[in-house]
Parts: C-alpha cells; sequence; structure tokens
C-alpha cells in the first residue's frame, strides 16, 4: 500500500561496528485507521550493500507491517440530513462516510435493504440505486451516496419498515483478507404508504349509547376521517391515506345479545358507500339507519354492541384492506327495550291454585277419590287473564294419556282419569293479538311498507214483519205464511217471537211459532194457523181483531193487525158479505168452505 515512511516511524538508530548489531524503531500514532507497511534497506557508512539476516531468512529489504490500532467505521445517513416522512413513490439519498476519514487508502463499502416485520414486499420493489462503492481517500468531500428508491402502488395498504445498512469491506494488511464492518447503526426507515384506508374517528360517532325501542330506529353517525393528526404531513396537505370511494360495513360486535339471526334487529343499508374524496373537509359524515325489529316475543332489554369494518373499491388496484387495522370494535352500543304487550298472563298463584283445587275436588265426588270416568272441569278464564280486546282460546296436553285424557270445547278443558297413576296436564291460553298498525321489515332500501287493520262493521240489524198474501183478513181454519225480512244477513241463527200486542183474538184463536232466520240468510217464515172453533164468537158475525209484533231480544219489529173472520154460520150479515168480498177480490182467500 502507498504510504509516507516519515509517517511511520519517528527516529531509527543503531550501529554494527563488528559481528552483530541492533536497530531499534518507534512507531508515531497516526488517526487513521489504515494499516500500513514498509521495508529497511541497510548500507553501510562507504555505501555498500550490507546483508542482514532474520532468524528465519536472509534477504537484503527487512519489510514491517504496521497493525493499525484504529478500528475503521462509517457513518450512515440521509443526505442532506432529514426526519421528513418517506411516502410511497419518493426517492431518498443516503450517504456513507468513513470514520474516521482516509488518508492514503480508498474504501469500498456495501448496501443492503432488509424489509422488517410483517412489511410484505417483493426483492425489487423497493432498492437502492447502487449495491456497492468506493469512498475515495482524495476525493472531497469524501463520501459515496446510493439512492432508495420506492414504488408509487407497492399493492399493499400497510406502512412499510426497512433497515438500510452500509458496511466497510477493508483490506488485513496482516491476513490478507477483507474484513466487512458494518455500520452502527443500521438506519430504520419507514415508508408511509399513500393508499392506507381513511380511519373511522371512533370518539365522534354519534351516538356512542342509546336507548330503542322495539320497532322504533335509529341513525348511527360515523365520521371518516381523511387527515387524521396522527397523520405526518410533507409539502403543505399531503396524507397517507386513500382518497378513493369507500364502503363500510357495520356488524354484530362481541358483548352483544341482540341477535340478527333472531330478527332482534335490521341495518338498513349495509354496507354504506362513502364518496371519494376530491377536495374540500378532510371530513366525512354518513349515516346508517338500524331498526330494533318488533317481535312477538317477550324478552328483558338486549344490547347490541356495532363494529365498523372500512373497505376500498379499489382492492384489486392497491391491494386489500387490513382487518386489523381497519377494523374498529364497538363503535356504537344500542339496547333495545322490548315493546311486546302481554296479551294473556295466568292468575295469581291463589287464584290458579283455588280453581284447580276446586275443580279436582267436584270431580273427585264424595269419596274425595279421582277415579277412572270421573272428570275434573275446568273454565280457562278462571286461570287466566287477557288484556283488553284480546280473545282466548285454550289447548291442553297431558304427559301420560293412559292415566289421564283432555278435551277441550267452549273455553272448558275437561280432564277425564282413564286409569291408575300420575299424570301431569297443561293448559296453555292462547292470543289473539289485537288489530294494530305495523311498519313491515325493510329489505330492500327502495321500498317499504305498513300493515294496518280495515275494521268494517255491520249496520244496525232491522226486521219487518210483512202480511200474508191474503192480506189482513183471516178465516178460520186456514193457515197463512208471515215473513219476517231482515235489512242484511244475520251474523248467526236468530229467532223472531210472535208476540200478541193487541185485539179481541184470544191465544186459542189462533196458532203460530217464532220465526227462523238461519245465519247469513235475511229472510225467514212461519205458519200463523186461525183455529176454527164451530161456533159464533160475536154478535152480528163481526171479525175479532189480532195484533201481532215481532220482538228479537230487546229489539221490536212492526206490527201486523188482522181481522179474524168466523166460519160457523152459514149466512153473513150484509156489511160482512161486502168485506168477505173485498178480501176474495184480493185474492187472499182460496177456498171458503167447511170441512
Amino acid at each position: 500500500p502507498r504510504t509516507s515512511a516519515t509517517r511511520l516511524y519517528d527516529k531509527m538508530r543503531g550501529s554494527l561496528r563488528t559481528g552483530t548489531g541492533t536497530v531499534s524503531l518507534s512507531l508515531a500514532p497516526d488517526a487513521d485507521a489504515e494499516d500500513e507497511a514498509f521495508k529497511i534497506h541497510v548500507v553501510d557508512l562507504t555505501g555498500m550493500n550490507v546483508t542482514t539476516v532474520s532468524p528465519s531468512r536472509t534477504m537484503t529489504d527487512y519489510p514491517i507491517l504496521i497493525d493499525d490500532a484504529q478500528t475503521q467505521r462509517i457513518k450512515f445517513t440521509r443526505d442532506p440530513p432529514s426526519t421528513a416522512a418517506i411516502f410511497e413513490g419518493d426517492t431518498v439519498k443516503f450517504k456513507s462516510v468513513a470514520d474516521p476519514p482516509r488518508v492514503d487508502l480508498d474504501l469500498n463499502v456495501q448496501y443492503n435493504v432488509e424489509a422488517l416485520g410483517e412489511t410484505s414486499v417483493s426483492s425489487g420493489t423497493y432498492t437502492v440505486s447502487a449495491s456497492g462503492g468506493v469512498i475515495s481517500a482524495t476525493a472531497s468531500p469524501q463520501k459515496h451516496n446510493t439512492t432508495f428508491r420506492t414504488p408509487a402502488n407497492d399493492k399493499n395498504r400497510v406502512d412499510d419498515a426497512f433497515e438500510i445498512s452500509a458496511e466497510v469491506v477493508a483490506f488485513d494488511v496482516s491476513s490478507g483478507a477483507y474484513t466487512h464492518i458494518p455500520a452502527d447503526p443500521a438506519l430504520d426507515v419507514n415508508v408511509l404508504d399513500v393508499h392506507k384506508l381513511p380511519v373511522v374517528d371512533v370518539t365522534k360517532v354519534s351516538p356512542k349509547e342509546a336507548d330503542v325501542t322495539e320497532g322504533d330506529r335509529v341513525a348511527v353517525t360515523l365520521v371518516i376521517d381523511r387527515n387524521p393528526a396522527s397523520t405526518r404531513r410533507v409539502g403543505g396537505e399531503r396524507v397517507d391515506v386513500s382518497q378513493e370511494a369507500l364502503t363500510v360495513m357495520l356488524s354484530m360486535g362481541a358483548g352483544s345479545s341482540a341477535d340478527l339471526t333472531q330478527s332482534d334487529y335490521q341495518i338498513m343499508t349495509n354496507p354504506v358507500t362513502v364518496a371519494e374524496r376530491k377536495s374540500g373537509s378532510w371530513i366525512q359524515e354518513v349515516e346508517v339507519e338500524v331498526m330494533a325489529l318488533a317481535d312477538d316475543h317477550l324478552e328483558d332489554m338486549e344490547l347490541l354492541v356495532l363494529n365498523a369494518e372500512v373497505n376500498g373499491t379499489k382492492n384489486a388496484e392497491y391491494g386489500p384492506n387490513d382487518p386489523e387495522r381497519d377494523m374498529y370494535m364497538g363503535v356504537s352500543m344500542l339496547t333495545i327495550e322490548d315493546d311486546t304487550m302481554t296479551l294473556v298472563y295466568a292468575k295469581t298463584q291463589k287464584e290458579v291454585e283455588d280453581a284447580i283445587y276446586a275443580a279436582k275436588e267436584a270431580g273427585a265426588g264424595a269419596d274425595e277419590m279421582f277415579t277412572a270416568g270421573e272428570m275434573i272441569k275446568v273454565m280457562g278464564g278462571a286461570l287466566f287473564n287477557a288484556a283488553d280486546g284480546v280473545s282466548l282460546s285454550y289447548t291442553a296436553d297431558t304427559s301420560d294419556p293412559k292415566v289421564a285424557s283432555y278435551a277441550v270445547s267452549n273455553g272448558e278443558v275437561t280432564v277425564t282419569a282413564e286409569g291408575k297413576g300420575d299424570a301431569m296436564v297443561t293448559i296453555t291460553a292462547h292470543a289473539s293479538m289485537p288489530s294494530s298498525v305495523k311498519i313491515n321489515p325493510q329489505t330492500d332500501p327502495r321500498t317499504a311498507s305498513v300493515t294496518f287493520p280495515v275494521e268494517v262493521g255491520l249496520e244496525p240489524l232491522t226486521i219487518t214483519l210483512e202480511p200474508p198474501d191474503a192480506g189482513m183478513n183471516l178465516v178460520e181454519g186456514m193457515s197463512y205464511t208471515l215473513t219476517a225480512k231482515a235489512n242484511r244477513g244475520v251474523e248467526m241463527e236468530t229467532m223472531v217471537e210472535l208476540i200478541q200486542t193487541g185485539g179481541s183474538a184470544s191465544p186459542d184463536d189462533y196458532e203460530v211459532v217464532a220465526i227462523t232466520i238461519n245465519a247469513n240468510e235475511s229472510m225467514g217464515t212461519t205458519q200463523l194457523m186461525v183455529k176454527e172453533d164451530g161456533m159464533m164468537e160475536n154478535a152480528d158475525n163481526m171479525a175479532e181483531m189480532l195484533t201481532l209484533e215481532g220482538r228479537v231480544g230487546a229489539m221490536k219489529t212492526n206490527s201486523l193487525s188482522f181481522y179474524l173472520w168466523d166460519a160457523a154460520v152459514p149466512a153473513l150479515p150484509v156489511i160482512a158479505q161486502l168485506l168477505l168480498a173485498a178480501f176474495l177480490a184480493i185474492g187472499g182467500y182460496r177456498r171458503y168452505r167447511r170441512r
């Protein structure tokens, strides 16, 4: 290697007169870390060469090797020095400087890039421009540069961590080999991914907690921050998150007692879309409507914990989302309060026991022993209460039909003893819910529906009595048809009782039964029989009067009045003949003769 002898020693002295002699050599310390070598050439005072002898060989020039006391190191830094963030697409220059500086000899360096942690990049994605180089001893400044290059899109959405290192490649004069001494420390470089998905600001989600009743809705507002406070900025407002359109999916989180499969709730639009940000505020808000579904189950309050997952719309281009980073647990907690109306419920313990014990006692009879063939009868209404407007029906069950059977009819449950043994009988009341307006669960964001009852009432019932074809003049021994007509079909079989409300006729003069109008019909008939007694009832053959009125419970119909003519006298007075002629003229009397 090149060297300056004056720099290697400060003095060398010694003399030889005869025989042998010694020479002493002192080496001065220096500031570099370069190993050095030189040879000593000996001549006598007359200028003649002198042979020098070492213990192992004979030589004229004696070589001297100097192992430097300093260790050659290297300083590896950014050039120029900077703490600015490094983003995808950036190129950053680094320099290597020998420490201590070189004096005579050049120094070789090598570079290496290593991905840290879970960074997943191809070997050719992140590179340095030079894998190695030379720090020249004669150059000014004394350094070597390499450039760290990052891709504009590495197809993942996470920050990538790297270690960039440089090492000295020095020649050891003593060993004749190259030694590798790494820079200490190596540089850790964090490359910010500009396609990371923005964060949900969980501190601004509204509501964080809320109570919602079955059948009601609550709007959960999610706040998307495209430039959170933790973002490092370079060049104004450059941020390390994507500006693309997003989707946010809400899901049930740990700790929820509400269950989507049980139709406890419904997220109306899921996922919800967040528009691409092109300008304006870094903060974007989006609402997701959650509905607590009404059901027919009685249950305690249920807790719905909502998680939010952010996903990009350009996953194929920029890579998938990072579930660990882009999932936000428990952004909102909703308490669903049960609004189910209790339509039927058992009476008090005492009331139920009293009803059952009384029925068992009655069924057992005087011997107080419930034996085969005996029956226990209990009304369901004695065991259960119902809400206003609710109708109840009953079913029963038995644990052993060979011991006890059951039958249900018109709200009464009959348990019949079949054979010796023990059995458990269960009576269940079923409520028919009252009509109400209902908002149907929505599955399509473009379609909504409600269901409501339409109660069609019946007009008040009226019934009219109509006379027979014969009109108002009736003759003994004849039967006449009376008709009752309702203004609409009756809901059930209806009896129209015919009551005498006036006239001189007695119950012995006629016979009539009630008119029956069958269910869903509007008309019924009966026969009015005028009895023949073979006697003249009145002087001058005058007719008897009969007035009939129909009644259905408290309702009254119109009344009909009739003349009952005596058929026992062969000749009628003039007035009677005139009336009878009129009667025959209207076609009411088919035949008038005695039998």
